[in-house]
């Protein structure tokens, strides 16, 4: 029996376990002698490898049992750094595997040339250190300053007004998704893409509601209509891409773990991973200087940026994001989880979707998935993974077709330069 990428899959390979999805269902048995058909049907479904019978003549694990222990001694000295916060808990079983799995991604990405994804914000020079600018008395005083991000799209207002009507129907919502394209291709891909892996193709955005659901299609225009306004706010001044990712790879994370723990509405929980770095965004532009010294003292330190970012602002990017969802009348949940999620065992905000944010970002950091300009992985709290009551032989689980799933979610929403 071998473990075979599904890019790496032939015709004529014999399945040798039972392929399911995230949630378990059986999409191929074992035995299944391997066609075409297929291959397409486990690219919907997010199947990134296929564990099959006999010697294929590929290698198990794509590149990492090439590495000599001499490459893998420097990875994970480089990769103690980022974990510094971490090393008093490297026993711990969430802890331990990803330190190895972000040893042998710095060690292969160290391999191939590849080049951490940065922002590409211009810090403060060290000829500007002595320049002191004012930092607003508050989050809320900051928000006072922004104008672009104030409001929600009108799109999506609307929406959760035909929502709010008892007699609406799922023709009635698709109709309003309808009247902006962009946003029904977005959605359209995301429903068709592995983050869902339905059995077949869905082609109206009424089709999706009834499938999917009212609350959590809303749930998903939220995330992509916050997607599309901060990129025309912000545009080239940091590099979009690698924040996003960083962002999606929590909510999608935050998904899965609220899936292991059978919550009621998944989606809710991939939007507040989405949106826990928001307020970090609004620094990025209402001031981007003082944001830029917090980077570099926060390097120079090696400590995580949102405690730098405390102490030259007097606040978080978490109070700034929670004050603007707040703003935005959306649901208290969203605001609870991005205010908490650093800290999700401090006061009123210890709960249950704190603690997936936090316990997803986390993850998303260790693994390397994009940056939002944290030099260090910030600690875990224990508290937090232990509310969530999932056993650690989940852990390889809960890694499973995640990228394939980050990267379809990332080409369904992202808008590319």
């Amino acid at each position: 029996m071998q473990l075979v990428s599904r890019d790496r899959l032939k015709p004529g390979m014999q399945v040798a376990e039972d392929i399911v999805d995230a949630q378990g269902r059986l999409i191929l048995p074992r035995g299944t002698n391997l066609e075409k058909k297929h291959f397409k049907a486990l690219a919907m479904w997010g199947i990134s490898s296929v564990s099959v019978e006999g010697d294929t003549g590929e290698e198990e694990d794509e590149g990492a049992e090439k590495l000599s222990p001499e490459e893998m001694e420097t990875a994970r000295g480089k990769m103690r750094e980022l974990f510094t916060l971490n090393l008093e808990m490297q026993n711990h079983a969430l802890v331990s595997f990803l330190m190895e799995e972000c040893a042998q991604t710095i060690a292969l990405s160290t391999r191939k040339g590849k080049r951490k994804q940065g922002l590409k914000l211009l810090l403060v020079s060290d000829d500007d250190e002595h320049v002191e600018i004012p930092p607003p008395e508050s989050a809320s005083a900051l928000l006072d300053r922004v104008q672009s991000v104030g409001t929600l799209p009108g799109v999506y207002m609307r929406l959760m007004e035909v929502i709010a009507h008892p007699h609406s129907s799922a023709a009635d919502i698709g109709h309003v998704i309808s009247g902006d394209p962009g946003l029904t291709v977005r959605l359209l891909k995301l429903v068709n893409s592995s983050f869902y892996g339905l059995p077949s193709r869905v082609d109206t955005v009424s089709q999706a509601v009834t499938i999917v659901g009212t609350a959590q299609l809303s749930d998903l225009a939220l995330a992509t209509s916050v997607i599309q306004m901060f990129h025309q706010v912000l545009g080239k001044m940091i590099d979009m891409e690698a924040f996003w990712r960083h962002c999606i790879s929590t909510g999608v994370l935050a998904r899965r773990l609220a899936l292991e723990r059978c919550e009621p509405n998944v989606e809710r929980l991939f939007v507040a991973g989405l949106l826990h770095d928001v307020g970090r965004l609004i620094m990025f532009k209402e001031c981007p200087s003082l944001l830029g010294r917090a980077i570099n003292e926060a390097k120079r330190k090696k400590q995580p940026l949102f405690v730098v970012e405390g102490e030259i602002l007097g606040f978080t990017h978490a109070l700034v994001g929670a004050a603007l969802l707040k703003r935005w009348n959306l649901p208290e949940v969203l605001s609870r989880a991005t205010r908490g999620h650093h800290k999700p065992q401090s006061g009123s905000n210890f709960c249950a979707e704190s603690a997936m944010v936090h316990v997803a970002d986390f993850i998303a950091n260790a693994r390397l998935m994009g940056t939002t300009g944290t030099p260090v992985i910030p600690a875990l709290s224990v508290e937090a993974w232990n509310l969530l009551g999932i056993s650690t032989g989940a852990i390889p689980r809960l890694m499973e077709n995640i990228d394939c799933q980050i990267e379809d979610v990332m080409n369904s929403v992202l808008v590319r330069d």
